[in-house]
């Protein structure tokens, strides 16, 4: 599933009245049986052989038939075996967020990641919905919303409201730690912002080979990792570094040493999320904008976008874009309307139709 899908599952739970509450699959994959054109032979490592087996094979192997971890077909077979099961309680998958299903009998809404399972909707009806489910899937750890994906969700007072913190503290640590233990890395200090200063950059930077240019796509992809989850402020910093791995050079190590200052700076840093309407008093609002050839090398701007749910008393984030444009703006306004276009296409129309069937309604998008 999308993490914005995810997040939109959690805010549902926030709705008063709802609660969000969480399960893992047992060995998930080998629940489904390996449905595949082909079969399959595998090689039955010696501690698993019967006793019967000891002296009478050399190195036997055994056809397989369930959807074992490492099979290149076994995650689909896992996902026809579960999506069979969630139609026979009702579900409905729901078509622009694979892996939400919708059940219009109870108001649930169900959100798998492999075997990662997210429900959310009115509170009385968790209880049945889980106990229908274990007929079908081996599920254990069912109760509240605490960790999902890496990331910690506490209930928290905020500006005098009670909200749902997203917590991953101690992801930002392990990236600096890591960052730490790279050759090449120096000690960490404070930055107020992710990125160098204006006119800190040096041509001949652009053309020395960077010291990290082996381990750089390592650290980046960690960071991106909470960046996508929980840490907005950082997308940014993050995706114009992702985009120059393959060309990494001395001005790259600057700039991720200075985003690697700003999350040891910012490591108790949160977003917050709360709901306090009724379903009647929600909307979408999206929140757009562009820089206009920010980039230094070639002058394309970046998008940025914040989809959040909204309403007198409620202010939810769902997803945040920061994403380079793949062309040069003539103006300012053409890369804001560029920007807009990513947003509203790929985010927030997807989005409405998600919120559509949750709260029986066309859902307003305010932009």
């Amino acid at each position: 599933t999308s993490i914005s899908a995810a997040n939109a599952n959690i805010a549902y739970g926030r709705i008063p009245g709802h609660k969000t509450s969480s399960a893992d699959a047992v060995k998930a994959y080998v629940q489904a049986v390996l449905k595949s054109k082909h079969p399959t032979w595998i090689r039955m490592p010696r501690e698993l052989w019967p006793k019967a087996w000891a002296n009478k094979y050399r190195d036997p192997v055994i056809l397989l038939i369930m959807s074992l971890y490492g099979h290149p077909e076994s995650g689909a077979h896992w996902e026809a075996h579960l999506t069979a099961a969630l139609r026979k309680l009702g579900g409905v998958p729901v078509p622009e967020h694979p892996s939400s299903f919708w059940f219009q009998a109870t108001g649930l809404l169900l959100t798998v990641y492999v075997d990662d399972f997210l429900l959310s909707g009115p509170a009385a009806a968790h209880e049945a919905f889980w106990k229908e489910l274990c007929k079908h899937i081996d599920l254990e750890d069912i109760g509240g919303l605490g960790r999902f994906l890496g990331r910690h969700h506490e209930v928290v007072e905020h500006e005098g409201k009670e909200a749902i913190s997203f917590n991953m503290s101690d992801y930002v640590k392990s990236a600096c730690d890591l960052y730490l233990s790279l050759p090449g890395s120096k000690p960490l200090r404070h930055a107020a912002t992710p990125f160098v200063p204006d006119g800190s950059l040096h041509p001949e930077g652009d053309a020395a080979s960077g010291e990290l240019a082996p381990v750089a796509c390592k650290i980046l992809m960690k960071n991106l990792w909470v960046a996508r989850l929980a840490r907005p402020d950082l997308t940014k910093a993050i995706t114009q570094l992702a985009t120059k791995v393959g060309k990494w050079n001395l001005n790259c190590d600057r700039m991720l040493y200075r985003l690697m200052c700003y999350m040891h700076s910012t490591v108790e840093y949160r977003l917050f999320g709360y709901v306090n309407d009724a379903i009647g008093s929600l909307w979408l609002a999206l929140y757009v904008d562009a820089d206009f050839a920010g980039d230094r090398e070639d002058a394309n701007s970046t998008n940025g976008g914040w989809l959040v749910l909204r309403g007198p008393n409620t202010s939810f984030p769902l997803c945040w874009v920061s994403k380079k444009q793949t062309s040069v703006s003539r103006s300012t306004t053409e890369s804001e309307v560029v920007s807009l276009a990513h947003s509203l296409f790929l985010e927030a129309l997807p989005m409405c139709s998600l919120w559509d069937r949750m709260l029986g309604r066309d859902v307003e998008l305010v932009i």
